[in-house]
């Protein structure tokens, strides 16, 4: 080429540049745009391919982000399928038009599906899923009838719709969900599992259950509510038949069924001699117990009064202790003692018309004082308590103590008499000053155990056929104390409702499982005990939580004062008309009157100043709290999109710089 050629070439690309070149930008700028454009394009297509090759190649791959894996199934699953021994059949009858109605249900049914086919892959082959859509007046439907499964109307034409499950084995053995609930999502890995396990027709073992309570039903009825007739069993029963057979033991007895191996003592108050001798030669022979003591049972409060059991003031006695065998297993236990605990305390209704409600520290969900060590309770969410007391290791006890459950280090005690009869949750909360640290409110104790008897007494000496007396363990001992025996009751973790005509529960707190599990470890039977809910359905704002807690403390304090001072203003204002001055001598009438006046006045500006003191503080707490909410919000709502944001112009800018390196 040219020396002119050159030269000519390289001022057309100098025109092309300058401002007022003959090139025009339009062309330059829409091939800076399209290489963009396309790169988006081609991202997006490789994205869109690589979810098309996944799905098609890979359908049952998943992986599991969540914080705490609540899509991975447990081992204990794993284990039940992996060991299945003969062939089960699961016959899932779902309606579509209730998910096209409710899409909650569309999405619960996927969800349904999807974790059946992950059964189905780890079953070896064991597991078989057949899928129906009852439609109308079909023969599907009269299948699912026929198998037990609750219809539901979808709308007033009467039209039924089901969502259930049909277990079945080759022995003709048939277990059923009626309907799944979407309340009982984060319970699904365990109840599919559960059906599993007892179509493989378990031998569960024998545990016994020995308590003054109504837990298996009774001819009772609870005093102060307006339910009458017999009780039902309470939910725990039907939890705990799941994991073994129960067999009630008489108070009264005075010894226990052999084929025991597992015994269940709740709230012990009128065991005789006989029956404490009968267990601690139950322990010495090698047999694990649950044992639930309470200083205050709010469930006993509620049943007729006993004559026979009243503390040192002649008030009902709700308190329930075993001294002896505690003593000799090297536990330490206050049954005059209540634990406190501002952490998850329960709000309940007062008659202040001011404040409405109040937290009742005596009540209080717990959660992080769960062990996250032990199996038993290392991924529940919560465990509700009720007046609970405090168990402790003696100084020279030589076991190993293992607390499952305690109080928060803010948490505090009180006597039990001011809770167990008339209780003031206001007063409580405004006297509240944490003590003390965390407390244990449930353990597990092992280990090398001697009788608390010295041999046979004389309540059993003339007993025929009684085994002979032994004493000390062979083996280490295995026993679970808690110091709660509320936490069986249904009001402190199942809420009751009706769905189309059958009653259904829905667990609002851990309880159950806790106590299964319990029951579980100490049978050895794990086929179910490592499975629990899901444990993100609960995740409170902790932040909000202790301001909440802090302001309405605050508030309960200068409400107490408040009632202190007009308390005290009532008092002079009797003493006033009763014709006495302060210091007792009588008052004529002109000075009695100037007097009233006087106090009247004094009394009503101490309202005010109060009342404004009170709106101060409820207006601080709702500011504190909106100005949080706020934040929350405003974070939740804008964090994905701005990050984005900064995201995009970071590649801008780096993509900017590059350019302008690259013309250089």
């Amino acid at each position: 080429m040219s020396t002119r050629r050159r030269h000519e070439m390289s001022d057309l690309k100098t025109a092309a540049r300058m401002p007022g070149g003959t090139q025009s930008h339009a062309p330059q700028g829409r091939q800076r745009i399209w290489p963009s454009v396309l790169g988006v394009v081609s991202v997006a297509g490789l994205l869109i391919g690589a979810n098309m090759l996944v799905d098609a190649r890979l359908p049952q791959a998943q992986w599991d982000v969540t914080s705490n894996r609540i899509y991975t199934l447990s081992d204990s699953t794993v284990s039940v399928l992996s060991h299945l021994q003969s062939p089960i059949t699961l016959k899932f009858f779902y309606s579509p038009p209730l998910g096209a109605r409710v899409p909650k249900y569309g999405s619960y049914a996927d969800r349904v599906r999807e974790m059946l086919e992950q059964y189905k892959r780890l079953s070896h082959g064991m597991l078989s899923i057949e899928f129906y859509n009852p439609e109308p007046f079909s023969e599907t439907e009269d299948r699912a009838i026929g198998n037990g499964l609750q219809g539901v109307p979808l709308d007033q034409s009467g039209e039924q719709v089901y969502f259930g499950l049909v277990g079945l084995n080759r022995l003709d053995g048939r277990k059923i969900i009626p309907f799944f609930q979407p309340d009982r999502e984060r319970f699904l890995e365990y109840d599919l599992t559960r059906l599993i396990y007892d179509l493989t027709d378990p031998q569960k073992p024998v545990v016994g259950l020995l308590t003054d309570l109504p837990i298996m039903g009774s001819g009772q009825s609870l005093v102060s509510t307006r339910r009458m007739g017999p009780m039902k069993p309470w939910a725990i029963i039907n939890t705990l038949k799941e994991v073994a057979d129960l067999r009630p033991v008489p108070v009264s007895a005075q010894w226990i069924d052999p084929a025991i191996k597992t015994l269940i003592v709740v709230h012990p108050q009128h065991l005789s001699e006989a029956m404490q001798y009968a267990i601690d030669q139950f322990i010495m022979r090698g047999g694990k117990l649950l044992l639930a003591i309470d200083p205050d049972s709010e469930t006993q409060a509620l049943l007729p009064p006993d004559p026979a059991q009243k503390n040192q003031e002649g008030l009902p006695s709700y308190a329930s202790n075993l001294p002896k065998l505690l003593s000799s297993w090297g536990v330490l236990y206050d049954p005059d003692t209540v634990v406190l605990d501002p952490n998850g305390a329960w709000r309940v209704r007062t008659e202040d018309m001011k404040t409405g409600s109040t937290n009742y520290l005596a009540w209080f969900n717990d959660r992080d004082g769960l062990n996250r060590n032990d199996p038993i309770t290392a991924d529940l969410t919560q465990v509700t308590v009720a007046a609970a007391g405090a168990l402790r290791k003696a100084p020279d006890a030589k076991i190993s103590f293992e607390p499952l459950l305690s109080s928060s280090p803010e948490s505090g005690s009180i006597p039990s008499i001011r809770t167990s009869h008339d209780p003031d949750p206001q007063r409580i909360a405004a006297e509240f000053h944490p003590s003390g640290g965390p407390r244990v409110l449930a353990a597990r104790i092992k280990g090398h155990l001697k009788s608390a008897f010295s041999g046979k007494p004389d309540s059993v000496a003339s007993l025929k056929d009684l085994p002979d007396y032994v004493p000390e363990t062979k083996g280490d001992a295995d026993i679970v104390i808690l110091s709660d025996s509320d936490i069986f009751a249904d009001r402190f973790w199942v809420h009751g409702s009706d769905f189309f005509g059958k009653e259904t529960l829905q667990p609002f707190s851990d309880n159950g499982i806790f106590l299964s599990r319990i029951v579980s470890a100490l049978t050895g039977n794990k086929a179910l005990g490592g499975i629990g809910g899901s444990t993100i359905t609960v995740r409170p704002f902790t932040v909000v939580e202790t301001m909440n807690r802090n302001a309405q403390g605050r508030f309960r304090q200068a409400s107490l004062a408040l009632q202190t001072r007009l308390q005290a203003a009532q008092d002079k204002l009797i003493a006033l008309r009763q014709g006495q001055s302060g210091d007792g001598a009588a008052m004529d009438d002109d000075a009695i009157s100037a007097a009233q006046e006087k106090e009247i006045q004094a009394a009503q500006q101490e309202i005010q100043e109060s009342r404004k003191k009170l709106r101060l503080v409820e207006h601080d707490l709702s500011k504190d709290i909106s100005t949080l909410e706020t934040r929350l919000r405003l974070l939740d709502i804008g964090a994905v999109p701005l990050a984005l944001i900064v995201i995009a112009l970071g590649i801008a800018t780096i993509r900017r710089i590059r350019r302008q390196r690259a013309r250089r």
